[in-house]
């Protein structure tokens, strides 16, 4: 279970341009819909999940719990 797009809901793949807001959600570039200045970060999904160690805890806790199952 990975991070999936805070708008079209659809999985984020590593090299899916993505927008982070203030809020933290990630968002494909080309789904984003916001005002310009909430965006906090922008990059390829896998250069944002790799910045941010939320995001990788997150993904990390997940495939623990897949594994689990």
């Amino acid at each position: 279970m990975e991070i999936h797009c805070g708008e079209c809901t659809v999985e984020l793949k590593h090299e899916d341009l993505v927008i982070m807001n203030q809020a933290h959600t990630l968002t494909h570039s080309h789904c984003y819909k916001q005002h310009g200045s909430y965006i906090k970060d922008t990059g390829t999904y896998e250069h944002i999940k790799n910045k941010y160690w939320f995001y990788k805890k997150g993904v990390e806790q997940a495939k623990k719990r897949r594994k689990q199952k």
